[in-house]
């Protein structure tokens, strides 16, 4: 199999794992894994990249406890509300975006301000404080969403689930960068939970055709 096809079926077969058998995960294998993420492309070579490696699962279910919390805080502040709709979605979105406590392993993505060159004698030139900021938080996130894919690809050709989560960083930021010691400046952007899946064959899911979201300019 030449190297094109052997990397199309990592990603066509990549799927979010959110069931681990209870095996832990080596720490080489986790080192290859994030050895492959720091490899990404960053806007002008930043690499405004941090990773926290945990394997500590009474840490992973305390994380996971504090993310369950404050979602049923902020669903019973909409219950309070009387926005009974809303608490509901939150209850959906809530099943995926609170559970990784089964994890053997989790790796927080953080990121530090956008800096280089170009943005400290161009763009502060052209822009005010606001949005040079945003300019800052808009790129390190695209780099380090660069980085966790390239790790969510390296766990599944290693024969590992992963599944790439928002929720914790949305409701938990602080508590994420405190209980795991990230260091200023980087800021939580992503959790990945991971470990050997628990199940048989997933079913194919959806994708849009190349017809769909394609448009040639010859």
């Amino acid at each position: 199999m030449d190297r094109f096809a052997i990397l199309h079926e990592i990603i066509r077969t990549r799927r979010s794992i959110r069931r681990w058998l209870d095996q832990p995960v080596p720490r080489g294998d986790l080192e290859q894994m994030v050895d492959c993420a720091r490899l990404a492309p960053s806007d002008t070579n930043a690499q405004p990249w941090h990773f926290t490696i945990v394997t500590n699962r009474p840490l992973i279910q305390e994380l996971e406890r504090l993310t369950q919390a404050r979602f049923a805080a902020v669903g019973q502040g909409l219950l309070d509300q009387g926005r009974r709709d809303a608490a509901r979605k939150l209850r959906v979105f809530e099943r995926y975006a609170a559970h990784f406590g089964t994890a053997p392993a989790v790796v927080l993505v953080s990121g530090e301000p956008y800096d280089s060159r170009f943005m400290r004698e161009v763009f502060v030139e052209i822009l005010d404080q606001s949005a040079v900021e945003k300019l800052q938080q808009e790129e390190s996130i695209k780099s380090t969403s660069l980085a966790a894919m390239n790790l969510l690809l390296a766990a599944h050709a290693m024969g590992y689930g992963a599944v790439p989560m928002t929720g914790p960083v949305l409701v938990i930021a602080p508590e994420l960068k405190e209980r795991l010691a990230v260091p200023d400046p980087f800021q939580p952007h992503l959790l990945v939970a991971l470990g050997l899946p628990d199940g048989g064959t997933l079913p194919t899911v959806g994708r849009k055709s190349l017809s769909e979201i394609t448009n040639w300019i010859d």
